[in-house]
């Protein structure tokens, strides 16, 4: 039953994403670029359970992200934090720390709401927390990202998303997140500009 749900739910996600990034493709016009900056700052957990959730229960995830518009979408750069903590006599206490490296574009819905889709690759760093030592290892996993985003005041945004997220262990793991969070964008100083450029 469990395996059901969560392949009706990947098939879910994967047709909405697709539709999302046709609209993309049909919407989109060309930035100026690297003329904004736009910083968030989100929290949130995991929304589905999965192998990890065997040994660890689920804790907090902590994300923030820089976005930078050029020409047919936007550059990302995002930094996660989940920690996880072990259930009695499983495991020990993990942490997983991420820098991730996106393309993504935004869709505008009403006058102050928008859509923002984006794709990313993603390097994990997870330490394993002994009692009198930390062990550590490196994955990689592939991210789909959507928010709905609400120009509420000025330059800030309350953001409302979920993330997707494939983890190319030797058995691949699946994980979905819920994040609420809040954005401001700023106009890029002159001297990051040329540097970008």
């Amino acid at each position: 039953m469990i395996i059901e749900v969560r392949m009706i739910l990947n098939k879910t996600f994967i047709l909405f994403y697709i539709f999302s990034f046709c609209s993309v493709l049909l919407f989109a016009k060309t930035n100026e670029v690297f003329s904004t900056i736009e910083f968030g700052f989100e929290a949130g957990s995991e929304i589905t359970e999965n192998r990890y959730h065997e040994y660890w229960d689920k804790g907090i995830s902590i994300n923030s992200f820089a976005i930078v518009p050029y020409y047919y979408g936007s550059f990302e750069l995002g930094f996660q934090y989940t920690e996880y903590k072990a259930k009695e006599n499983k495991a020990k206490d993990l942490e997983d720390i991420s820098i991730s490296l996106g393309w993504g574009k935004s869709i505008p819905i009403f006058k102050k709401v928008e859509l923002y889709n984006s794709v990313s690759f993603v390097n994990h760093i997870m330490k394993i927390i002994y009692t009198s030592e930390i062990s550590s290892e490196s994955e990689i996993s592939l991210n789909i990202n959507s928010q709905v985003k609400y120009n509420f005041l000025g330059n800030y945004k309350f953001i409302a998303g979920i993330k997707y997220s494939t983890m190319y262990t030797f058995h691949k793991i699946n994980h979905s997140f819920y994040f609420i969070g809040i954005s401001y964008s700023i106009n890029t100083p002159a001297f990051i500009k040329r540097f970008l450029q």
